[in-house]
């Protein structure tokens, strides 16, 4: 969700447990709520995402990536 300051909402659930999720921008300096966190499933976790420049919501949701501790390994 767009926030009026140029933040989005963005919430996240899973299935299953998902251990040391993050989220990324793709060329885009942000500040994130939350960097790292657990996911269980039926508990959403809301990070807010603050990029560095202003984007629009299709830009945002184009560059925006979700990643957990397996996709590490």
């Amino acid at each position: 969700r767009e926030r009026q300051d140029g933040a989005f909402d963005v919430t996240v659930s899973a299935e299953c447990a998902a251990l040391w999720c993050w989220l990324e921008l793709a060329d885009v300096e942000a500040r994130y709520s939350e960097r790292f966190f657990h996911l269980r499933p039926g508990a959403p976790v809301t990070v807010t995402v603050s990029p560095a420049t202003p984007l629009t919501l299709e830009v945002f949701g184009a560059q925006l990536t979700a990643h957990s501790l397996a996709d590490t390994y």
